[in-house]
C-alpha cells in the first residue's frame, strides 16, 4: 500500500469513528444519515480489498522466501564440497566457479539464483563421483535438481498473483478516491451546514479532515514545525542489490526503523539538526555516515552502499 494512500485511509476510519460517536446527531440530520451509510459501505470495501491485498502479499513474500532460501541452502552445500574438492586439486577455475557460500546465494536476485544454481548442479554433476568424498551423495545433486524447479515454477506463476496484487491496489485506489469525493463534495457542506448547533461534532470532523482535504492527489506527508524527512535505500555495494530488512538509526535520536522489501527507509519529521546514520544489516559490515543535515522543511535523500562482512570466508567441507 502506498504511504500516500494509507495515510487517506486512516483519516477516513478517524471520520468514521467520529461519525459513529455522535450517531444521533448525525441521525437527526436524515441528508448526513443518508451519506453515513453510504461512506461505511466504502469503507468496508476498502478494508476487504485491502486484506485481500495483504494477503496475496504476504503469501507471495512467504512462499518465495522460503523456497528461496531451501534452493540456496542444497546450492550453497553442492558449491561448498566443489569449492574443497577444487582447492585440493588446485584447480583454480572450479573454486572460482563454485565460490558460492549461502549468503552469496541468499542475496541474489531470483533469476540470478536460479542460473547459477543450474551451474552448480552441472558443475557437481560433471564431478559427482568426486564429491563423494566430500559429503555429496546423489541424492543431493536431486534435490538441487528439484529445489530448481519449484523455485523457477514459484517464480512464473508468481507472475499472475503480481497482477492479481495490482489489480487490487487499483480497486484499492478508486475506491478511495470514491470516499474522498464523497466527503469534499456532499459531506463536508452537510456538516459545515450543522456546525451552528452541533459545535463540538463539527470541530471533530473537521479536526480529521484537515489531514487531508483533497480528492485523488498524492499528498505529500505532514512534517511537524521545525522538522523534515529522512529517507533513502540501502544496498550492497558490490552488485547494488537492494538490502531488505536492514536496520537504520538516527544515532542522536534513537529512532530505529528497517528496510522494506525494496531496500528503502523512511524518518518523517526529523528535527531539525545535524545527525549521524548507523545502518546494521547480516552479513554485512556495519556503517556509520555522519553530518546528515536536516534542515526545515527538507526532504533528505541519503543512500547508503555497505559492503560484504567477508570475515567467515567459506569453510572447505572435510577441512
Amino acid at each position: 500500500m502506498r504511504r500516500g494512500r494509507s495515510n487517506e485511509i486512516q483519516m477516513m476510519k478517524v471520520v468514521r469513528a467520529i461519525l459513529l460517536k455522535f450517531a444521533t446527531i448525525v441521525a437527526g440530520i436524515p441528508a448526513l444519515a443518508l451519506l453515513v451509510v453510504s461512506f461505511g459501505n466504502l469503507l468496508d470495501e476498502i478494508d476487504a480489498t485491502t486484506l485481500k491485498t495483504e494477503a496475496i502479499k504476504i503469501g507471495m513474500r512467504k512462499n518465495k522466501k522460503n523456497n528461496k532460501l531451501a534452493l540456496g541452502i542444497i546450492g550453497s552445500k553442492v558449491a561448498n564440497a566443489l569449492f574443497a574438492y577444487g582447492v585440493a586439486i588446485g584447480d583454480l577455475e572450479l573454486s572460482y566457479e563454485a565460490n558460492y557460500p549461502l549468503y552469496k546465494l541468499k542475496r541474489m536476485k531470483d533469476i540470478k539464483l536460479v542460473s547459477v544454481c543450474r551451474d552448480i548442479l552441472l558443475l557437481g554433476q560433471t564431478n559427482k563421483t568426486e564429491l563423494a568424498d566430500y559429503g555429496i551423495l546423489p541424492a543431493d545433486l536431486t534435490s538441487l535438481d528439484a529445489a530448481i524447479t519449484v523455485f523457477n515454477a514459484i517464480i512464473t506463476a508468481s507472475q499472475a498473483e503480481i497482477d492479481e496484487h495490482k489489480n487490487l491496489l487499483e480497486q484499492v485506489d478508486v475506491l478511495v478516491v470514491e470516499g474522498l469525493s464523497l466527503l469534499k463534495m456532499k459531506m463536508d457542506k452537510v456538516v459545515r451546514v450543522a456546525a451552528d448547533a452541533n459545535p463540538e461534532f463539527a470541530q471533530l470532523y473537521f479536526k480529521a479532515r484537515a489531514i487531508d482535504d483533497f480528492v485523488g492527489k498524492r499528498r505529500k506527508p505532514k512534517k511537524e514545525e521545525g522538522s523534515g524527512i529522512l529517507s533513502g535505500v540501502v544496498t550492497n555495494s558490490v552488485d547494488g542489490s537492494v538490502i531488505e530488512d536492514a536496520t537504520v538509526i538516527i544515532v542522536e535520536l534513537n529512532l530505529i526503523v528497517t528496510t522494506d522489501e525494496d531496500g528503502a527507509y523512511y524518518f518523517e519529521s526529523v528535527p531539525v539538526g545535524i545527525y549521524t546514520l548507523r545502518v546494521i544489516a547480516v552479513t554485512y559490515l556495519e556503517k556509520a555516515v555522519t553530518d546528515v543535515e536536516i534542515t526545515k522543511d527538507s526532504e533528505v535523500s541519503q543512500d547508503v552502499a555497505l559492503d560484504p562482512d567477508l570475515s567467515s570466508p567459506v569453510v572447505p567441507l572435510g577441512s
